[in-house]
Order: structure tokens, then C-alpha cells, then sequence
């Protein structure tokens, strides 16, 4: 009746959630810990054995927590704030009434016209207000739907918005990467997705990345069919750096899926250029807003790019972090280029291609920001096949989490190193083995 399982589980259910919470507020990184045996009862969670109930609850106590939490969060957060749906507010203001979204002027216009229930701060109109829209003319599609309603009412459509396509991520990882059947896989995607902080610094940003990741996650699903370049093109519009993905479809010799990726990017341009004319096109290209965004945007902590830890570093000579910035991209880009080159053909591996290509690609964006690890969600999921050993697997999992609180740059850092130790595993094991036989005979 009172079994020791039993009371095991009866204490834990408890315990797990008070640590969760515990850690949210004063000391996150340990969530890696409950992630970690959040991802091993998983795998273990049909086990027969004497403790397969407190295994059981363990993955349900980190999946409820791990719900409880975000919804506290998501409920404490909500509310208007100057970044980042106050940008996009305001971008979409600007194109719903035709005026140059790309052009300063236009946006102390449309200030005077619409009602914004903060106060906006010299920070708002030093970095976005005197710079303009930093999106390629695509992406107003999507921001000029709020420029149709009151704040209010367009931070809930942009919520709901978000949700959804957070929801939708969510499915997609279940189907993609833990598809068993049984409610343990809709557990795990839960846990892992929820618990993760790039997640809860885009609900309180309400930033763009949970539709980036949706779409993503489908390129990576339809990655050997035609339809991955149409999620490609949308992905590209939504944050540019992913353009790097199109070498992927390029090495995976997927022809059909790069033309339909160039007729989905001109059917995209089309219709852009219909609604918004195409001098925007243009602006973009010969007087891209990025020129006059302030220097402090790639300098600042937010910015966790290559290059902005090297300004950070050399604050008095930028010229310097500049030269070693191009030379480390050279040395990055001939490295593991020629490392996709010599191993391309092998079609097992083109998993580990698109992480490498993806964490280049934010390592070396002069842009990359704090709450982008969101993104390697997909890369942690895409190698995590690649570690057939529960015990790899679940050391991997726990320092991709551990190291993603480092920041974006060191996350890039491990990604691109686990990537090259998948590639060559054989030649580890084999120099291991040699190490290890040397050292039993004593030469």
C-alpha cells in the first residue's frame, strides 16, 4: 500500500517542482540539472525496474513545473514594454499607412499620430526611431498587420501570434525528434522547449524567433523534399543570417528544393513589391538602415556576436578587433569548410552540416543577439541523434543548457566543436584506444 516507490514519488513530485521554481528565480543555470534527469527518465520511462515510478514522476514533475513556471512568467511579463514589440508596432505602423519605413522622418511622423502607453526613452530613438526598419522589406508583411490596430489590441494579436507558433514548435519536436508514441514525448519536447531561458527572454521581448524556430524546424523536416525552399525563404526574411542554409540544401544536391527556394524569394519580392511599391527594394540594398544604427548596438552585452566580443575586448582600437574579427571568420570558414568538402558525399552526416552551418553563421552575424541560443534548440535536437549512448547523450544535453547561459558565442563555440568530434568519432576512438593501449603496455 505505502510502498517505498510510492512514497519516493510522493516526496519528489513535490520536491522537483519547489527546486524548479527555486531555480527560476535565483539560480537557473541548475535548471540543466533538472533537465538532465528530466531527459534520462524519458529513456527510462517504461522501465521495469524497482524504481520505474520514481523515474515516471520525475519527467512528469519537470514537464508540470516547467509549465507552471512559464505560465507565471508569461503572466508577469505581459504588458507594454519599449523592446521588442514596440519596434515592431512601430514599423508596422509606418508601412499600414504608406509612408517610407526605411526613412527616420516617417517614423517622428507616425509618432504623432498613434498612442504608445509607455514612455519612450532616448535609447528608443537613438537606436530605432533615427535609424528605421533594420528587416528587409518582407518582413513588414508581417509587422504591418499590428499597424492596423490599437497597441493594446495588436500586443494581443502578437501574443497569440506567438503562442501559436510556439505551440507549433513544440509538435514539431515531438514528431521530429521524440516521436514514441505515449505521453512521454509530448513530455520531454514540453520540458526541454519551456525550460530553455532563450525561450522566456523572447516571451518577454515578444520577439520574432519562436515563428524563426517554427520554420526552421521545418526546413530540417523536409530538408531531402522540395518544400524545405519554401521554409528557407521565409526563414531568410524573418532573420538573414539563415541564408547560410541554403549551402545545405547545395551539399545535400537537393536541386529541386533551391529552385523552388529562388521562386519562393521572388514570389515573396513580388507581392512586396505590390503592396509596398519596390524602392523599398532599393533603400535596402544602397542605404540599408544598418549603416546608422548607433556604434553602442555592437558593442553592448545584448550583442553576443564575434565581433562584439572583440570590440568589448579592444574597447580603444577598433581597427584591431576588426582585422582579427576577418581573420578568425577566415580561419572558421577555410576550417570547417574544408571539412564539409572532404565529407560531404557522406550522406549520414548532413545533420551535423546544418548545425555547423547554422553556428557559423550566428558566431560570425554581426548582429547575433542574447536570446538567439532559442535558435540551436534545432542543432542540440539534430546531434542528439547522432549520440546513440544514453550517457553521451545525456552529458550533452546538460552542457548544451550549462553553456547556453554563457552566452550565444560560447554556445557557437561548442556546437562547432561537438559537430567536428561527431565527424570524426572514428579517429577519436581509434586514437583513444591507441592512448590507452600505450599506456597498459608502458610505451
Amino acid at each position: 500500500m505505502f510502498s517505498r516507490q510510492n512514497i519516493t514519488s510522493f516526496v519528489l513530485f513535490p520536491a522537483i517542482i519547489f527546486a524548479y521554481g527555486y531555480f527560476s528565480l535565483f539560480n537557473s543555470s541548475f535548471l540543466s540539472v533538472l533537465i538532465l534527469i528530466a531527459y534520462v527518465s524519458y529513456h527510462k520511462y517504461n522501465s521495469k525496474e524497482e524504481y520505474g515510478k520514481v523515474i515516471r514522476t520525475s519527467l512528469k514533475a519537470v514537464f508540470a513545473a516547467s509549465i507552471l513556471a512559464f505560465t507565471a512568467f508569461t503572466y508577469k511579463s505581459y504588458g507594454p514594454r519599449d523592446w521588442d514589440f514596440t519596434c515592431f508596432f512601430l514599423y508596422g505602423n509606418v508601412a499600414a499607412n504608406g509612408m517610407d519605413f526605411y526613412n527616420p522622418v516617417d517614423y517622428y511622423s507616425i509618432l504623432k499620430t498613434i498612442q504608445i502607453p509607455i514612455e519612450l526613452n532616448a535609447g528608443f530613438f537613438r537606436e530605432v526611431v533615427d535609424v528605421g526598419c533594420p528587416y528587409p522589406p518582407p518582413t513588414l508583411l508581417l509587422f504591418s498587420i499590428l499597424g492596423f490596430f490599437a497597441y493594446d489590441n495588436a500586443l494581443i494579436i502578437w501574443t497569440i501570434l506567438n503562442t501559436a507558433f510556439l505551440l507549433g514548435s513544440i509538435a514539431l519536436v515531438r514528431n521530429i525528434f521524440f516521436n514514441k508514441k505515449g505521453i512521454e514525448s509530448v513530455m520531454i519536447s514540453v520540458a526541454l522547449i519551456l525550460t530553455f531561458h532563450s525561450t522566456l527572454t523572447t516571451i518577454f521581448y515578444s520577439q520574432i524567433l519562436f515563428i524563426l524556430l517554427f520554420f526552421l524546424l521545418l526546413f530540417y523536416q523536409y530538408s531531402t523534399k522540395p518544400w524545405s525552399g519554401i521554409f528557407l525563404a521565409i526563414a531568410i526574411f524573418l532573420k538573414p543570417f539563415t541564408a547560410i542554409l541554403l549551402l545545405y540544401l547545395i551539399i545535400a544536391r537537393q536541386k529541386k528544393a533551391v529552385l523552388l527556394f529562388i521562386i519562393s524569394c521572388l514570389a515573396i519580392c513580388l507581392v512586396t513589391g505590390l503592396i509596398f511599391g519596390f524602392q523599398p527594394f532599393v533603400e535596402y540594398v544602397f542605404n540599408n538602415p544598418n549603416k546608422r544604427a548607433p556604434e553602442l548596438l555592437f558593442t553592448e552585452f545584448n550583442n553576443q556576436s564575434l565581433l562584439a566580443e572583440l570590440f568589448r575586448t579592444l574597447p580603444d582600437n577598433k581597427f584591431a578587433a576588426k582585422v582579427i574579427y576577418y581573420l578568425i571568420s577566415t580561419f572558421i570558414v577555410f576550417l570547417f569548410g574544408s571539412i564539409l568538402f572532404k565529407n560531404g558525399n557522406n550522406t549520414e552526416l548532413y545533420g551535423v552540416y546544418f548545425v555547423i552551418l547554422l553556428a557559423i553563421a550566428l558566431l560570425l552575424y554581426p548582429s547575433g543577439q542574447y536570446n538567439y541560443p532559442l535558435v540551436h534548440l534545432v542543432s542540440m535536437l539534430i546531434l542528439l541523434n547522432y549520440l546513440k549512448r544514453l550517457d553521451n547523450a545525456s552529458s550533452f544535453i546538460f552542457l548544451f543548457y550549462l553553456v547556453s547561459y554563457a552566452g550565444l558565442l560560447h554556445l557557437n563555440i561548442f556546437l562547432l566543436i561537438a559537430s567536428a568530434m561527431i565527424i570524426y568519432k572514428n579517429r577519436l576512438e581509434s586514437l583513444y584506444s591507441g592512448i590507452k593501449n600505450s599506456v597498459k603496455s608502458g610505451t
